[in-house]
């Protein structure tokens, strides 16, 4: 068996900047691996790449994380800027098979960092909704959910967390 890890050390070469593997038993058809950056311009062509790439490959959506953020310490608010400028490039390509895109939130420090950017394109001239013509759009302004839990233990906290964060990941 190969695992991940050992199928990108193997394939990984200068040339190649995103690689394709099996999604093991993650719930999606396959992972697409890019090397880390924290710029907002290289954020910015990684996202437009990977988005050109599921084209390529004819998948209907796709998810990112927050790139750069963790360990590149990329500001959230850059990063979004980056990526959301980087999907509203790509609707403006001729495209058949991309319909969705995800952005995958871990902190909720970054919600209102990416709502923000995300208002900000939805005003402009050049903006996603403005791009896409002949298409129904539906677009819902949703406000971040913030969660604080108190308890008299730490076991209470936990339970309670644990059955938000259970409904949140069925939703």
């Amino acid at each position: 068996m190969v695992t991940v890890k050992h199928r990108i050390t193997r394939e990984a070469n200068d040339q190649e900047t995103e690689i394709v593997t099996s999604s093991g038993n993650l719930p999606c058809k396959e992972i697409i691996h890019i090397v880390g950056c924290s710029s907002p311009a290289d954020i910015q062509q990684k996202v437009l790449s990977v988005l050109m790439l599921c084209e390529n490959l004819t998948f209907s959506s796709v998810a990112f994380p927050a790139l750069g953020t963790g360990q590149g310490g990329a500001n959230p608010a850059d990063v979004a800027d980056a990526m959301i400028s980087a999907v509203v490039e790509f609707s403006s390509k001729k495209t058949d098979h991309v319909k969705n895109v995800e952005f995958l939130l871990f902190q909720s420090s970054m919600l209102a960092d990416f709502h923000q950017s995300m208002l900000k394109s939805t005003k402009s001239k050049n903006s996603l909704t403005s791009r896409i013509k002949g298409e129904n759009i539906l677009f819902k302004e949703i406000e971040p959910a913030v969660f604080q839990l108190c308890s008299e233990t730490t076991e209470c906290l936990s339970k309670a967390s644990a059955i938000i964060n259970g409904l949140i990941n069925k939703e």
